[in-house]
């Protein structure tokens, strides 16, 4: 299948304390090159002031469990090479024609991720699915981002994300 490759080079960012409380991992490094915060003083005092008295709600998205690995060590998926890999699995499971694959890749390389993943629920077998779920995501641990963020105050977390990062971190911190 069709790579689409971003720069995974690697940046230092630090981060602000919130209401006082410093983190182990205050500097770390975070891959694709971005951080979510670009500088300090683009977050608002009043939003860490909110946080520390548990007036924010978290809202994560699949770009906070990259740093994550499974348990053969692998880094856990973005959403392109998720769906690149269930491709994969449904062409190992059910061999796909030349046409299909050379559509496939087309749909990759323009980042139709939502109709190769429409498709993929309709053609890839539930069973093999729920495994390849299980097995990739389900054993997710290593997230320094998670680690950070499931210390501070937060009034609730909110997550489209299939690995169980959330629930475990912040079971963990309390």
């Amino acid at each position: 299948m069709a790579r689409l490759m971003g720069d995974v080079s690697s940046r230092k960012i630090t981060h602000r304390s919130v209401g006082g409380e410093f983190m182990p991992g205050e500097v770390h490094t975070m891959s694709f090159n971005m951080s979510y915060v670009q500088r300090h003083s683009d977050v608002p005092q009043a939003l860490f002031d909110e946080i520390s008295n548990r007036k924010c709600a978290l809202f994560l998205g699949a770009g906070a469990s990259l740093g994550a690995h499974d348990s053969n060590g692998e880094s856990l998926p973005a959403w392109w090479q998720m769906v690149e890999e269930l491709l994969n699995l449904l062409h190992a499971v059910d061999p796909l024609d030349q046409q299909t694959i050379d559509e496939m890749n087309d749909l990759m390389k323009h980042g139709e991720l939502l109709a190769l993943s429409e498709w993929l629920d309709y053609k890839l077998p539930k069973k093999n699915f729920s495994d390849y779920l299980r097995n990739r995501l389900a054993t997710a641990d290593g997230s320094i981002i998670h680690e950070i963020l499931s210390k501070k105050k937060f009034a609730g977390v909110i997550t489209t994300n299939y690995d169980n990062l959330v629930e475990r971190y912040w079971a963990r911190a309390g």
